[in-house]
């Protein structure tokens, strides 16, 4: 658990439920509170938590719960604006939803030779189905913001060992634009297949070129890669393309 300081929470009881609402912090984070009980069983949900968090350093997420792996300050940093609710369905179910305004975020995605700015709009969602408190589906997540529109889901597996699958159903971003999955390998790497109009290969061009295996220290775009691709139109740099390409790729 993490600790409440500088409440100024308001309880308001009916035949139906309880309601609390009100400010906070939360590892001196400014958040808006609100937090709902049924207590008829007929209801949709036991009871329902909605957090809207200020956060001003988008790495300080980490002090609640939020691995530091999915923050890398090299990719991602600024300020944001988390909305957060989580609903207990019933005794084992529960639903995760996160809706963030990233327009203070600063994005950094060098595979694809794109980045976001400070300023510049942008939104990401993300939502979850636990079982017995363990991912058990992700049946939505996107992020969006100029020139960049993702959309996907992901499957995990039934007896809770982990994520199966990663499944995109739009990867627009620059001049790239495709769907397909990713698959987690025993080994760390990815088995990857993508298709679509046009895939942008030139930020990755001299590393997919080098000979020389990269350095163990530094954490590669193709580290343990295996590709299946076909596009329509693969673009080498800002001028010259091949047509009609498909094929595979190892790392």
């Amino acid at each position: 658990g993490h600790g409440i300081d500088n409440a100024d929470l308001n309880l308001r009881l009916d035949a139906h439920g309880v309601n609390v609402t009100g400010s906070a912090e939360i590892e001196t984070m400014p958040t808006e509170i609100a937090w709902r009980y049924n207590f008829s069983k007929n209801a949709n949900f036991i009871s329902k938590y909605t957090l809207n968090i200020d956060v001003k350093d988008i790495q300080r997420l980490t002090k609640i719960g939020v691995k530091t792996e999915y923050l890398p300050n090299k990719f991602i940093r600024g300020e944001a604006k988390p909305e957060i609710s989580y609903t207990i369905l019933d005794k084992d179910t529960k639903r995760l939803e996160v809706m963030v305004d990233i327009s203070n975020l600063e994005l950094f995605m060098p595979a694809f030779g794109w980045s976001k700015k400070r300023g510049q709009k942008g939104k990401a969602t993300f939502i979850a189905d636990l079982e017995n408190d363990l991912i058990a589906d992700v049946p939505a997540f996107s992020l969006k913001a100029p020139d960049l529109s993702i959309n996907g889901k992901a499957n995990f597996a039934f007896d809770g060992s982990g994520l199966e699958k990663i499944e995109f159903s739009q990867f627009s971003i620059g001049r790239t634009e495709m769907v397909g999955a990713l698959i987690p390998k025993s080994n760390g790497g990815w088995e990857a297949g993508f298709h679509g109009p046009a895939f942008d290969l030139s930020p990755i061009w001299d590393e997919i070129m080098l000979e020389e295996d990269p350095d163990e220290d530094e954490s590669s775009f193709l580290d343990r890669l295996h590709l299946a691709a076909e596009f329509k139109k693969v673009w080498l740099n800002d001028t010259h393309s091949l047509e009609d390409l498909s094929g595979t790729f190892v790392r």
